[in-house]
């Protein structure tokens, strides 16, 4: 297209000594002139056919008939990517997140036809905005052309359509179960392809779940007969034997399955700290509903022993056994907690890495303090669960009382046994406001994962006088680096299942 304009100037140049009359340069001058409109108009024939638009650009000062630099051409934004929830539920929220860039840097505004009810673009279903993230509800089942145009300040214009696949999706509603179950702990078996619930309580009863939603008791207890290690002190007067036993962690190491449960310490000074724990580690060899045995029974103790026992009167014992296997290094770690406001001190969190058979700490290895708490029931900490998310570690833990003012809260670490940062909010689920809602006190999370799905497990009161703590689940979102939890309350009303 330059060519014409260029060669006429290249002529004007080299026999412009030629020429004496000055009014033979500015015929030529006219003429390169006559030649940029031309071309001009050809260039905007293009655009129209194409559909862009191309700015007015003059390669040449008539005034002067010199050359100049050519206006660069403003190009439209380009989109790389429109992605969707990975499953789209009539009813449910979906978000769609477009990926866009602008070649100029410059600013973006974002439309979007949800194309509800039609397979092409509807004008009466339309979303304008400035960021790059909507949030739509399908009402019914379906297909929809979704239609995504992005524009730049000069009102270039590009787009993308993607089919939308609206399915009826699975849902459950809390509770999980009417039946309660405090300190919950789930573990799922890949060989019997089975989800497992343990309870606090009694011989610790372990319910079975084919979608991690709806349980069933299976009859057997981690504890045999409901009977403990014979080294536990459960005979306290206001006890029944074997009935102070609370927060299971079920876990697999190599082929065994084991079980961290939080009992009466042997040492409870004649009874004076009633109540004060130890941490037990029980196996089992051929599956995870038993039979368990005291892993720690050897020729040197006949009767078993704690994995982990702490001063009653000095530290207030050790309850809420918490197991993590870090994947990116291979390494077992347990966590448990200081109950040290039992004797009105603090509550520290503290974590050790296991041996490679889980029932022994690994040679060397020393206890790590992640986080303190107060020796009061609205600043202790306890009831935890570790988990890992891209770089950091994340440590969820309750505060509060159990049976009122539970809460959770989150913490985050680079290292698995260093210290961890409270979020500047660090409640992440909590009962609404006057207990207003259906629920209240949740608390003693659990995290889980449903392939690439994170939930959380944990137990909560309801509202209506019902005394028992129920199991309760919710999906766990990300913002800003943060795990969130809906709102913040305890659903009520139907969510997505984690397997459809």
């Amino acid at each position: 297209m330059y060519s014409v304009k260029y060669l006429a100037l290249a002529t004007l140049m080299l026999f412009t000594p030629l020429f004496s009359h000055a009014s033979v340069l500015d015929d030529l001058a006219r003429q390169v002139a006559v030649l940029t409109e031309q071309v001009q108009k050809l260039r905007n024939f293009y655009s129209a056919q194409n559909g862009t638009r191309l700015d007015v650009i003059s390669n040449t000062d008539t005034t002067s008939g010199s050359l100049v630099t050519p206006k660069p051409v403003n190009q439209p934004p380009v989109i790389a990517s429109v992605d969707s929830s990975a499953m789209i539920a009539a009813s449910f929220p979906t978000t769609i997140a477009v990926q866009a860039s602008d070649p100029e840097h410059g600013s973006l505004t974002y439309r979007i036809w949800w194309g509800d009810g039609l397979q092409q673009p509807s004008p009466s279903a339309t979303t304008t905005q400035t960021e790059p993230t909507f949030v739509h509800v399908y009402p019914t089942v379906g297909k929809y052309m979704l239609t995504v145009e992005v524009y730049d300040a000069e009102k270039h214009v590009s787009r993308m359509q993607k089919i939308i696949t609206v399915i009826q999706a699975k849902t459950y509603t809390n509770p999980l179960s009417t039946s309660s179950c405090s300190d919950l702990n789930v573990f799922y078996d890949d060989v019997t392809k089975t989800y497992y619930m343990a309870c606090t309580g009694a011989g610790f009863g372990i319910r079975t779940s084919t979608d991690g939603v709806t349980w069933t008791p299976s009859g057997r207890s981690i504890f045999t007969n409901g009977i403990g290690p014979t080294w536990s002190n459960n005979v306290l007067s206001q006890y029944v034997r074997n009935k102070k036993n609370w927060a299971p962690e079920i876990a697999k190491v190599d082929a065994n399955y084991l079980a961290y449960v939080t009992v009466n310490s042997p040492e409870n000074d004649g009874g004076k700290l009633d109540g004060c724990g130890a941490i037990a580690v029980y196996m089992a060899t051929t599956s995870v509903l038993g039979p368990y045995h005291d892993a720690l029974i050897t020729a040197r103790t006949p009767g078993g022993a704690p994995l982990v026992q702490k001063r009653c009167d000095v530290v207030g014992g050790v309850i809420d056994a918490t197991y993590f296997k870090d994947a990116s290094t291979g390494a077992q770690y347990l966590a448990y907690k200081y109950d040290g406001n039992a004797i009105g001190s603090s509550t520290p969190i503290v974590i050790r890495e296991l041996a490679t058979d889980g029932i022994h700490f690994k040679a060397g290895s020393v206890e790590h303090r992640l986080i303190t708490g107060g020796p009061k029931d609205e600043t202790k900490y306890e009831a935890m669960s570790l988990f890992k998310h891209d770089d950091y570690y994340y440590l969820l833990y309750s505060n509060g009382t159990f049976a009122s003012t539970y809460k959770i809260n989150v913490a985050r670490s680079k290292v698995v046994d260093g210290k961890y940062t409270l979020k500047s909010d660090p409640v992440i689920l909590q009962a609404k406001p006057d207990l207003t809602g259906k629920f209240f006190a949740p608390g003693t999370a659990d995290y889980f994962r449903f392939g690439d799905k994170e939930y959380l497990y944990y137990s909560a009161k309801v509202t209506d006088g019902t005394d028992a703590r129920m199991p309760m689940l919710e999906p766990i979102v990300w913002q800003e680096g943060w795990p969130m939890i809906g709102n913040g309350y305890p659903s009520e009303n139907p969510v997505l299942a984690p397997l459809q």
